[in-house]
């Protein structure tokens, strides 16, 4: 059993929905976003409890996450305008999905390389949280820094480095943005919120 104290909903899943349930977002209408990571897609549950659709499977095309490597689903979360937005870990890409599932479109490229950085080149991003005005901030957690793209997926601007200072970054796992827009890091081996 799941329960959203914020909603009142409870979600009830059979065990045999996951391989292995990780990241959720909850949406407005108090439906359930769960990646499942390791079958490389997602679950959508309705308030009543009941699966009503999953979508993606392993791979690099349009709507697959990268069945390569664990996880293949970094984060999720629902954007203002109701659609779901996906850190697709090792394809370097974000991809946004329609409230159904239907795939919008992707953007990012995986770059492993630490110099020469381009915006929206990703190296296993992992957290991403959309901010109240709909701008989209993704963990690149591999370059040490957030970035902050447009629902629309338009490079905006870059937040942090590499480093253990105030306001720099030691691989970000995680971002949440309040209802003021202030953008909270997990700093994963700075070990620190910033």
């Amino acid at each position: 059993l799941m329960r959203s104290p914020a909603s009142g909903h409870s979600y009830r899943a059979a065990a045999r929905s996951f391989r292995n349930a990780g990241p959720a977002a909850l949406d407005a209408q108090g439906n359930l976003y769960v990646a499942d990571s390791m079958a490389r897609h997602i679950v959508e549950i309705s308030p009543a409890g009941t699966v009503v659709r999953r979508w993606g499977s392993p791979g690099t095309a349009p709507g697959q996450f990268n069945g390569k490597y664990a996880p293949g689903i970094g984060d999720i979360t629902i954007g203002p305008n109701g659609h779901v937005y996906v850190t697709d870990t090792w394809n370097g890409r974000v991809q946004e999905f329609t409230p159904g599932g239907v795939f919008v479109r992707a953007w990012g490229r995986q770059n492993l390389n630490q110099t020469n950085l381009k915006p929206d080149d990703f190296y296993g991003p992992r957290g991403i949280a959309a901010g109240p005005n709909g701008d989209i901030y993704v963990a690149d957690t591999g370059h040490k820094r957030i970035q902050v793209f447009d629902a629309r997926g338009h490079f905006l601007r870059g937040i942090g480095q590499a480093g253990s200072a105030i306001g720099q970054l030691n691989e970000p796992s995680s971002v949440t943005v309040d209802g003021h827009g202030h953008l909270y890091v997990a700093d994963f081996w700075n070990s620190r919120i910033q």
